[in-house]
């Protein structure tokens, strides 16, 4: 694996890059650094996956994770149809190499009455 290829990892996986030794190992065993990249980018989807994709608190806040998994899903499609050493001379075909990920989404909602009163309750019980 080449310092070139390392640095396109990087660019795909960000914080979630291998270290260098790991990333020459896992590009060793499987071949090519497109099948690392895609290695990290299914287990990380796996992980968005088992977790809840929204939590809501009623008439306070709502956050929502599932345009994370779209987003992954959107890269996973890149790397997929790239070629697989994107670093090659002549191998950009001019899909865009990384997608912007969501990392969440919140939306305010004025609080309730009743949130109200149980908060004008307890900041009236210290």
């Amino acid at each position: 694996m080449t310092d070139e290829q390392y640095a396109w990892l990087r660019s795909i996986l960000g914080s979630r890059c291998p270290s260098e030794d790991q990333a020459a190992e896992d590009y060793d065993n499987l071949g090519s650094i497109k099948a690392v990249a895609l290695q990290y980018l299914r287990a990380w989807r796996t992980e968005l996956i088992g977790q809840p994709t929204s939590v809501t608190i009623p008439g306070a806040v709502g956050v929502g994770w599932s345009g994370n998994i779209a987003a992954l899903d959107k890269v996973i499609a890149s790397v997929e149809a790239g070629p697989d050493d994107p670093t090659a001379p002549g191998a950009d075909d001019g899909t865009p190499a990384v997608v912007g990920v969501v990392f969440a989404r919140s939306t305010y909602q004025r609080p309730t009455s009743a949130l109200g009163a149980v908060r004008r309750a307890l900041r009236g019980s210290r």
